[in-house]
């Protein structure tokens, strides 16, 4: 068994249909994944009551997450305990919010084997690449160039030293991030939840 990656993550137990929410959430918004439940973060089998978790589960993909979100059930039996593979597909409608206790509508991403909670500019991103008459439009022009620029100058950046580095708008530098991200020049870092902008090494 695989550790926990960008579309795997190990659930021992849940308790809480909110914090599963967020999971399948950002599977959703990225490339889809596997959710084992019933396997300990060191791949022991700890095993599930398969009918229970598959309960919470179905509440947290159809009633807190927004559009809802499809997935599939699959039952394995090992060493006489249930595990239960739960298969989200990456969402054609995005982005996908995941709803908190108080009915708050947040977006979730994965990055790695972890999930996070999206910034502004990926929040966005999602947003432009679900509209169909955006495609096309991702052109190089002089507000990426000069982006890169700074970049080259002083490494990785946060959106906010974007901003204070460079004459234009917030909006303006925002739409010129989603451009180079959909070109792959440059890459979405997260630390702490925080957006971390990188030239993508193609060496």
């Amino acid at each position: 068994m695989n550790g926990e990656g960008l579309q795997l993550d190990f659930k021992h137990t849940i308790s809480d249909a909110y914090k599963i929410a967020k999971t399948i959430c950002a599977f959703s918004n990225t490339k889809g994944g596997t959710l084992l439940v019933g396997v300990r973060d060191n791949k022991t089998i700890a095993g599930v009551k398969s009918e229970e978790e598959k309960y919470m589960i179905e509440m947290a993909a159809q009633l807190y997450c927004v559009p809802p979100v499809e997935f599939k059930f699959k039952e394995h039996s090992i060493d006489k305990k249930v595990i239960l593979e739960v298969t989200i597909e990456e969402n054609s409608e995005k982005p996908v919010f995941a709803l908190d206790a108080e009915k708050n509508k947040i977006v979730y991403i994965r990055q790695e084997d972890h999930t996070f909670k999206a910034g502004i500019v990926t929040y966005e991103w999602l947003k432009f690449n679900n509209k169909t008459q955006n495609i096309g439009k991702n052109t190089y022009g002089y507000f990426e160039s000069e982006i890169m620029q700074i970049m080259r100058e002083n490494g990785p950046l946060k959106l906010n030293s974007l901003i204070s580095l460079l004459p234009f708008k917030k909006r303006t530098i925002i739409r010129s991030l989603i451009k180079l991200i959909n070109l792959k020049i440059l890459s979405v870092i997260y630390d702490n939840n925080s957006e971390i902008f990188e030239i993508k090494n193609v060496g």
